[in-house]
């Protein structure tokens, strides 16, 4: 059955070892992913030249976020399509699994701007208070 899985094509909901990798990773609540899903595609890594040996065969894995894929009114969606600038604001995570069953993520979220510049006053702003 693990086989099954490991070759369906499409989008699925995530297992439960990539929720449990996002969770701890990234610190999200387990609420909040629910509205991501997977697609991914057997595929090869290969190492750093003069570094260790090349992982070999591995699932590379995309996660979006399936209400913003919807809002972009997308058709069958294809591991590649998330690459493409019309559908890349759906993609949330992307990365590998490897032989082992562990998985390898980063973090392909757009980055929150919660910067809001505070009034100072001019000593305050020099680095210099009384």
């Amino acid at each position: 059955m693990e086989r099954t899985l490991w070759n369906r094509s499409g989008a699925k909901k995530l297992s439960a070892v990539v929720k449990q990798a996002i969770v701890s990773q990234f610190h999200l609540e387990p609420q909040g992913i629910a509205d991501l899903r997977m697609i991914g595609k057997v595929g090869q890594l290969k190492g750093l030249p003069g570094g260790p040996v090349p992982l070999g065969r591995v699932r590379l894995i995309r996660i979006y976020d399936v209400v913003q894929l919807a809002s972009l009114r997308a058709g069958r969606l294809t591991y590649d399509d998330l690459k493409t600038p019309a559908l890349r604001t759906a993609l949330r995570f992307e990365g590998h699994i490897d032989p082992e069953g562990i998985v390898y993520l980063a973090d392909r979220r757009a980055p929150r701007l919660s910067y809001r510049p505070i009034n100072l006053d001019p000593a305050q702003r020099s680095g210099t208070c009384k």
